[in-house]
Protein backbone atom coordinates (compact mmCIF):
# COMPACT_ATOMS: atom_id res chain seq x y z
CA UNK A 1 0.00 0.00 0.00
CA UNK A 2 1.30 3.19 -0.92
CA UNK A 3 1.56 5.79 1.42
CA UNK A 4 1.36 9.46 0.80
CA UNK A 5 3.92 11.99 2.51
CA UNK A 6 1.50 13.92 4.68
CA UNK A 7 0.80 10.26 5.83
CA UNK A 8 4.61 9.23 6.67
CA UNK A 9 4.90 12.48 8.12
CA UNK A 10 2.01 12.47 10.62
CA UNK A 11 -0.20 15.03 9.29
CA UNK A 12 -3.60 13.79 9.99
CA UNK A 13 -5.45 14.29 6.33
CA UNK A 14 -9.75 15.21 5.96
CA UNK A 15 -10.46 11.91 5.62
CA UNK A 16 -8.69 10.69 8.91
CA UNK A 17 -10.40 13.83 10.87
CA UNK A 18 -13.56 12.36 9.55
CA UNK A 19 -13.00 8.68 10.28
CA UNK A 20 -12.13 9.96 14.37
CA UNK A 21 -15.17 12.09 14.10
CA UNK A 22 -17.57 8.85 12.57
CA UNK A 23 -15.59 6.53 15.47
CA UNK A 24 -16.34 9.55 18.14
CA UNK A 25 -19.56 9.83 17.52
CA UNK A 26 -20.67 5.93 17.40
CA UNK A 27 -18.74 5.78 20.80
CA UNK A 28 -20.91 8.76 22.22
CA UNK A 29 -23.91 6.86 20.84
CA UNK A 30 -23.11 3.76 21.93
CA UNK A 31 -22.61 5.51 25.48
CA UNK A 32 -25.80 7.01 25.38
CA UNK A 33 -27.83 4.43 24.43
CA UNK A 34 -26.49 2.14 27.21
CA UNK A 35 -27.28 4.36 29.74
CA UNK A 36 -31.02 5.44 28.45
CA UNK A 37 -31.35 1.84 28.17
CA UNK A 38 -30.57 1.47 32.10
CA UNK A 39 -32.71 3.91 32.79
CA UNK A 40 -35.77 2.09 31.32
CA UNK A 41 -34.85 -1.25 32.95
CA UNK A 42 -34.40 0.94 36.23
CA UNK A 43 -38.14 2.30 35.45
CA UNK A 44 -39.22 -1.13 34.25
CA UNK A 45 -37.74 -2.80 37.11
CA UNK A 46 -39.65 0.04 39.90
CA UNK A 47 -43.26 -0.47 38.41
CA UNK A 48 -43.17 -4.33 38.55
CA UNK A 49 -41.71 -3.80 42.29
CA UNK A 50 -44.55 -2.11 43.25
CA UNK A 51 -47.14 -4.09 41.56
CA UNK A 52 -45.78 -7.18 43.38
CA UNK A 53 -45.84 -4.77 46.11
CA UNK A 54 -49.32 -4.28 46.08
CA UNK A 55 -50.59 -7.84 44.80
CA UNK A 56 -48.93 -9.06 48.28
CA UNK A 57 -50.39 -6.10 50.59
CA UNK A 58 -53.80 -7.53 49.03
CA UNK A 59 -53.28 -11.28 49.36
CA UNK A 60 -51.87 -10.71 52.81
CA UNK A 61 -54.76 -8.35 54.04
CA UNK A 62 -57.17 -11.16 52.28
CA UNK A 63 -55.63 -13.75 55.12
CA UNK A 64 -56.11 -11.45 57.98
CA UNK A 65 -52.91 -9.59 58.40
CA UNK A 66 -53.37 -5.99 60.13
CA UNK A 67 -52.08 -3.20 58.06
CA UNK A 68 -49.58 -2.47 60.61
CA UNK A 69 -48.00 -6.09 60.05
CA UNK A 70 -48.24 -5.48 56.11
CA UNK A 71 -46.76 -2.45 56.37
CA UNK A 72 -44.04 -3.45 58.54
CA UNK A 73 -43.72 -6.39 55.78
CA UNK A 74 -42.92 -3.62 52.87
CA UNK A 75 -40.48 -1.77 54.78
CA UNK A 76 -38.60 -4.80 55.57
CA UNK A 77 -37.98 -6.22 52.25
Amino acid sequence: MRMSIGQALGIKTAGDRLRAAERAAVRRGRKRGVEQGVEQERKKNEAASLARDAKMAEYLRSIGVSDENVATMLAIK
